[in-house]
């Protein structure tokens, strides 16, 4: 990747992981919230669970994410940014700007 290229990505990627950091951090303030006791309703009970479910759900994605994206700042830093990391053939642009922590081709993912 050309330089200018390479520095966006760059900036993308730690803006997504500004983001990633921020939604981890709310995540984290309802974790916080579903450490208090259930409530008294059976219904009320059930939706709380299904709730922290859904909580645990996203966290999980946002780690993965956080993940490829420190993952994706690693290759820019060691210059193995925008190569597949299966074939080693270079990954096209258009999916470096639609998924900027891909580390695969679209024939290798």
């Amino acid at each position: 990747m050309k330089g200018i290229e390479l520095q966006k990505s760059k900036t993308i990627l730690e803006m997504q992981r500004k983001s990633v950091l921020n939604q981890l951090s709310a995540l984290k303030n309802d974790k916080v919230r579903k450490m208090r006791p259930l409530s008294r309703g059976l219904d009320d009970q059930a939706q709380e669970i299904e709730n922290d479910q859904v909580i645990d759900q996203l966290e999980l994605k946002d780690y993965k994410k956080l993940e490829s994206i420190e993952a994706a700042l690693t290759r820019i830093k060691n210059g193995k940014y925008g190569i597949c990391s299966t074939c080693n053939n270079t990954i096209a642009k258009a999916r470096i700007i639609a998924i900027p922590y891909t580390d695969k081709c679209i024939d290798c993912c």
